[in-house]
């Protein structure tokens, strides 16, 4: 499966090599515009930010992607521009538009919003968690150790979808 994802869906599972295997087993492409490749990695690998070297490894194995606006990206991108979504999410939804992927990594709900306007199926960063637990590609313990690290790294979740999301990564495993 292929997918494009915005900044935040790549900075948070790096910081963790348990989710960075999680995405490895689920996709096997993941595409970046150029705004989540020159945040998420180059200014990262200006600030000498670990995560940012591992996800350069990750374009050097061709795991990760950086693909260019064509034309018909940058028409929807234009599109976009006054929605007051940030320049990564608008070039991830774009992108994906532009290769005809229809799952974009994303978090923000008015991105995901905008996502689904434009056919598009937002899936958050959570939500692949509640997928590999279900599916077995990780166990529910290996979930929550992952989930809880994404959270001490700054990850917003609030209360009550911690325990949703929670919740659901329980019943997945059963």
């Amino acid at each position: 499966m292929q997918v494009v994802a915005d900044t935040s869906a790549l900075i948070y599972p790096a910081k963790n090599p348990g989710f960075i295997r999680l995405l490895k087993k689920l996709f096997k492409t993941i595409y970046l515009p150029p705004s989540v490749h020159q945040v998420s990695i180059v200014r990262g690998r200006e600030l000498g930010k670990q995560d940012a070297l591992l996800l350069e490894r990750l374009v050097e194995e061709g795991f990760l992607v950086i693909k260019p606006l064509n034309d018909a990206g940058k028409k929807i991108k234009k599109k976009l521009k006054s929605t007051g979504l940030g320049k990564g999410e608008i070039e991830a939804i774009s992108l994906a538009k532009q290769l005809g992927i229809d799952k974009v990594l994303i978090d923000d709900r008015l991105a995901s919003e905008a996502a689904r306007i434009l056919e598009l199926k937002p899936i958050p960063i959570t939500y692949l968690l509640i997928l590999a637990t279900g599916n077995s590609v990780i166990n529910l313990q290996e979930g929550l150790k992952i989930l809880h690290q994404i959270i001490s790294d700054g990850y917003r979740l609030s209360a009550h979808d911690y325990i949703a999301i929670k919740t659901k990564m329980e019943k997945a495993s059963r």
